[in-house]
């Protein structure tokens, strides 16, 4: 894909299988499962399915805020979503059933004004 002029941060949040990202001739892979890539968006890149199964892809993009130059020192970011990691409690606000839910990255994280990246299971 085309980098795009304005300078965005773009999440990647798939499921389905591995993925790959392949910008600036680095490369870094998803892992197993349902996971996401963080990137800054000036930066051509090619994101490629690494199974044979269908990977569903859901793309954003966020207008940067910090200074980050030409966006070459922003650094990629990959992981999964670790059903593990959850914390279950009951459902809130007079809803029923229970809630999983955790920070997967945190304000800090981002060079745009994104605030978190969320996992979250309702049961």
């Amino acid at each position: 894909m085309k980098g795009i002029g304005i300078a965005c941060e773009q999440v990647y949040v798939f499921t389905g299988g591995s993925v790959e990202l392949t910008v600036r001739q680095q490369r870094i892979e998803s892992g197993e499962g349902a996971g996401f890539i963080v990137i800054a968006n000036r930066c051509d890149h090619v994101l490629k399915n690494l199974t044979n199964m269908p990977v569903q892809v859901l793309r954003m993009r966020v207008a940067m805020v910090r200074d980050s130059g030409t966006n070459q020192d922003v650094p990629l970011k990959a992981g999964t979503f670790d059903a593990q990691a959850l914390n279950w409690r009951d459902a809130i606000h007079g809803g029923c059933g229970q809630i999983a839910t955790r920070h997967v990255l945190s304000p800090d994280d981002f060079y745009s004004d994104w605030t978190f990246l969320d996992h979250a299971v309702l049961s």
